[in-house]
C-alpha cells in the first residue's frame, strides 16, 4: 500500500509493476512521483471512458476521400497518357510514343492516324471539386472553419471580430477545458517535477514560497484567447455606455481603474508583454509629468508676480503704502 513516508515503490503515489502471469510473480516493481501520461479525449459521451477523435467523426468522408483521389489520379492519368486505339491489320511495325520517333505506317491510305488516343470523356475538374466539398466536411470535423470567418472578413470592426471569437469559443470551451485538464496539465506537471528532482529549477520566488509551493496554470494558446473573448467585449461595451456620462460628469471615470483595464485588454488580445511599460515605469511618468505641469504653471504665473511685486515696490516709494501694513 501507498505510504508517503517510505523510500522506494511504496513510497510513490503510481506504481509501476510488470507482471508475469504464468508464473504469477513480479519481474520488477517500481514507481512514479507525479502521473507520467497525459491521455487526451477529445469528445466523450456519459459512462465512456475511452474518448473519441475527430477523425473518428469524419472516418466516412476520410475513406470517401481517399477512394476520389485514387480515382482522380487515375482519370489525371487517362488525360494525361491516355490508351491508344491502333487497327487490327498489323501493317504498324515498332511503335513508340517518345519524342521525335518516326512511327512508319501511322498514316492511313486516305491520311487517317492509324492510332488515335481512347477519350472516355472524364471531367477531373468535377472529382477535383467534389474532393474539395468532402476536405471542408473534414475540416468541419476538426474545426478548421472555427476561425475562418475571421480571415475572410477582415473588413470586421474589433467589436464584431470579439463576438465572432466569442461565439467560436462557445463551441470549443468543453473540448479546450478537457485537453487542457487532462493533457497539458498532466504534462506540465510531470515537467516540473522532474526538473525539480533534477535540481534543474531555479530557487523559488517568495511569492510561490508564500503558497507554499502551490501554483496555477494560465494557458495562453489561441483557443484561450478565444474563450476570454468575452471578458474583452464585457469592456469595450462597458466603456462605451460609459463615455456619454463622463461627458456630462468626469468623475464616473474615476470609477474605473484605466491603467489596469488597458493592462487586461491587451493580456486578452494576447499584446507581447515587452511592449508593455512596467507599473514603476508608469508611475516614475506621472511623477516627471506632474513636475513638468507644475513647473510650467509656476513659469506661467511668474510675470503676475513680478508685476505684483513691483506695483507694491512704486506703491512704498511713493508712500502710499507703509512698509508691515
Amino acid at each position: 500500500d501507498y505510504d508517503p513516508g517510505k523510500l522506494g515503490p511504496l513510497g510513490m503515489p503510481w506504481a509501476s509493476v510488470y507482471w508475469i502471469p504464468s508464473k504469477k510473480s513480479k519481474l520488477d516493481e517500481g514507481g512514479f512521483t507525479s502521473w507520467p501520461f497525459g491521455v487526451m479525449r477529445y469528445m466523450t459521451s456519459p459512462g465512456e471512458v475511452y474518448g473519441r477523435s475527430p477523425a473518428w467523426l469524419a472516418l466516412s468522408d476520410i475513406r470517401v476521400l481517399n477512394t476520389m483521389k485514387r480515382t482522380t489520379l487515375a482519370a489525371a492519368q487517362k488525360v494525361a497518357d491516355p490508351p491508344l486505339l491502333a487497327s487490327e491489320d498489323g501493317i504498324l511495325g515498332a511503335f513508340s510514343q517518345a519524342p521525335g520517333y518516326l512511327n512508319f505506317g501511322g498514316l492511313g491510305a486516305n491520311g487517317e492516324p492509324m492510332v488515335k488516343p481512347l477519350q472516355t470523356g472524364g471531367d477531373v475538374r468535377l472529382s477535383i471539386e467534389m474532393m474539395d466539398k468532402e476536405r471542408e466536411i473534414i475540416g468541419s470535423a476538426f474545426m478548421l472553419d472555427v476561425f475562418r470567418a475571421l480571415v475572410e472578413n477582415p473588413q470586421m470592426t474589433a467589436t464584431q471580430a470579439l463576438e465572432l471569437m466569442q461565439e467560436r469559443a462557445t463551441i470549443m470551451s468543453p473540448i479546450g477545458g478537457r485537453l487542457e485538464s487532462e493533457g497539458l496539465g498532466p504534462i506540465t506537471e510531470r515537467e516540473l517535477d522532474l526538473l525539480q528532482r533534477a535540481g534543474q529549477l531555479p530557487e523559488m520566488p517568495p511569492e510561490l514560497i508564500e503558497a507554499q509551493g502551490e501554483y496555477k496554470i494560465e494557458y495562453t494558446s489561441p483557443m484561450r484567447k478565444a474563450m476570454r473573448a468575452s471578458e474583452a467585449i464585457a469592456i469595450s461595451r462597458t466603456l462605451e455606455a460609459i463615455m456619454p456620462v463622463a461627458q456630462v460628469d468626469p468623475g464616473v471615470l474615476d470609477v474605473f481603474d484605466m491603467e489596469a483595464t488597458a493592462r487586461e485588454l491587451a493580456d486578452i488580445n494576447g499584446y507581447p508583454v515587452k511592449g508593455l511599460r512596467s507599473p514603476e515605469a508608469v508611475m516614475a511618468m506621472k511623477e516627471d509629468r506632474a513636475s513638468k505641469e507644475q513647473a510650467s504653471a509656476l513659469l506661467e504665473a511668474a510675470p503676475a508676480v513680478s508685476s505684483t511685486a513691483a506695483n507694491l515696490a512704486k506703491m512704498q516709494a511713493s508712500g502710499g503704502l507703509q512698509p508691515g501694513a
